[in-house]
């Protein structure tokens, strides 16, 4: 007769074997959802670099790029040979826009021969200069360019300072500025007259309206500018005045003699701070006794500022009655070659 630990025995070894093939079953469907879920992870990781180049995990096995555009859609990028990476610690170059800006006011020889200079042909263009200021092109004295006066309208645009003018490069202060032009058959060559007419024009234009200015025109004999409404002898720098004085320069044409004694006279009798004194004719120059009895005309003491139209090199260096009547009125003198 079995004992009663026997039959216990067996009772749990047929147990055992029932549960044995399900618990292979599953032992094998665990381990596939083991290796299946370790394959899904390595796939994730295998993805697309990450912002600092290395790579990320990621639950949904996607990646966001860093992008400096507005829109985060436009995932089209330019061809690679129009694009260069910017590496980490660079820094893209900015432009120099300091240096597209000129530093000066260009010059009566940077407009009438515009062309690729060097610096040594720059400086051999120099006009010659005596009396007061220096040889340097561009406005003479340096003067900074201000607006117009607060509430106060003029006929043009900035002047260089509170009542300054500029003519043909050189620049004054005054109440009453005198324009004085030669006018003979000479400015005619050349282009000079042309050049005149558009110098002055732009002169009258930074005048303020509280100043006064008048032009003479000469040849055999000085001719006063008469604005309509009326001849005086020195006319407001207003619009209106100087949009008049534009017809009647425009309308000046060379020809004739040249006569400078009474055309300089009419221009120091109208008592002006400035005289802008424009010719072409050295030729018909003042004796000393010329120059004293100008002088004592000259009795509000305008400085006269001589500008004269040359071609071809200087005869001489000495000084002519020209560069005399500058320096003895406190004027400048400066020779432009057309």
């Amino acid at each position: 007769m079995p004992s009663p630990y026997s039959a216990q025995r067996k009772s749990e070894t047929r147990l055992l074997q029932s549960l044995l093939p399900s618990g292979l079953a599953s032992l094998v469907v665990h381990g596939l959802i083991i290796t299946i879920t370790f394959l899904a992870i390595r796939g994730c990781e295998q993805g697309v670099p990450a912002d600092a180049g290395g790579e990320e995990f990621r639950t949904i096995g996607l990646t966001n790029l860093s992008d400096n555009t507005s829109d985060p859609t436009d995932t089209e990028l330019p061809p690679a040979d129009e694009t260069e990476p910017v590496q980490d610690g660079q820094v893209e170059p900015v432009p120099d826009l300091d240096a597209a800006v000129p530093d000066r006011a260009p010059s009566v020889n940077d407009i009438l021969n515009p062309s690729d200079r060097t610096a040594a042909d720059v400086v051999s263009e120099i006009p010659e200069v005596t009396g007061l200021g220096s040889a340097l092109p561009g406005l003479d004295p340096p003067a900074r360019l201000i607006p117009p006066k607060s509430g106060q309208r003029d006929g043009g645009s900035q002047t260089p300072s509170p009542d300054h003018t500029a003519f043909m490069e050189i620049a004054d202060s005054g109440q009453r500025i005198v324009y004085l032009i030669d006018t003979s058959g000479s400015m005619h060559d050349g282009g000079r007259m042309e050049l005149a007419q558009s110098q002055l024009l732009a002169s009258l234009r930074m005048l303020e309206a509280h100043q006064e200015f008048q032009v003479i025109f000469y040849g055999d004999a000085p001719v006063r500018m008469r604005l309509r409404g009326g001849a005086r002898d020195m006319y407001r720098a207003t619009v209106t005045n100087i949009d008049l004085a534009r017809d009647e320069i425009e309308a000046v044409d060379s020809g004739g003699g040249t006569k400078h004694l009474p055309a300089l006279m009419a221009a120091v009798r109208l008592r002006p701070d400035v005289v802008y004194f424009l010719t072409d004719g050295r030729d018909a120059s003042l004796t000393r006794e010329d120059l004293q009895n100008l002088l004592r005309q000259n009795a509000a003491g305008a400085r006269v500022h001589v500008i004269e139209f040359a071609s071809g090199a200087p005869e001489s260096r000495r000084l002519t009655w020209l560069h005399q009547l500058a320096s003895e009125t406190g004027g400048r003198y400066r020779r432009v070659q057309l």
